[in-house]
């Protein structure tokens, strides 16, 4: 009977105060110079021609393909609405899919957002990828913090984000 994979997900947990910006892309350049396959997606913010931004992209991590997954329209931001669109999202899905076809050694999501909490978007292929023992590094907002214990079954650890503690725990991944 083949052994069960061990879980291996980390959630670098961040709020307005504590943003995530800088913490997870440089973290995820370090891994990539030690010479680590890392997959998955992280978010950039999209500008246009004359440097207005336009919205946000899921970048993938293997190839730079960029999916436009935010261009909220005139009517979204007076509704207050960001302009997320579904099928975009889903089909930045394929970056994780080839990460856990790889294998990678590090699969890292930017971010654990509405979608991915209600059971939809990137959920399916983040289990995926813990099924198959791929270590698992999510940015989950501060106050999705219990639906993500609950999306894990608790088999996760909850980090800052900070350079130092991202390594620290990487580094317990790597024993």
């Amino acid at each position: 009977m083949p052994e069960t994979p061990t879980i291996q997900a980390a959630a670098m947990l961040y709020s307005a105060e504590t943003s995530n910006e800088g913490a997870l892309p440089a973290f995820v350049a370090k891994l990539g110079q030690d010479g680590h396959t890392i997959g998955g997606i992280l978010q950039e913010t999209a500008f246009d021609e004359s440097g207005a931004k336009i919205g946000i992209d899921a970048v993938a991590l293997d190839n730079d393909e960029r999916f436009p997954i935010v261009r909220p329209t005139k009517e979204d931001r007076e509704a207050g609405a960001c302009g997320l669109d579904r099928s975009v999202l889903t089909e930045s899905s394929i970056a994780l899919r080839r990460a856990v076809k790889k294998p990678v050694d590090l699969l890292v999501v930017e971010k654990f957002g509405e979608r991915e909490q209600t059971g939809e978007g990137l959920a399916d292929d983040l289990l995926a990828a813990m099924a198959e023992g791929i270590p698992v590094l999510v940015a989950v907002p501060a106050d999705a913090e219990e639906i993500w214990a609950d999306f894990t079954g608790g088999l996760s650890t909850l980090l800052a984000p900070d350079i130092a503690e991202l390594t620290r725990w990487w580094e317990t991944v790597q024993t």
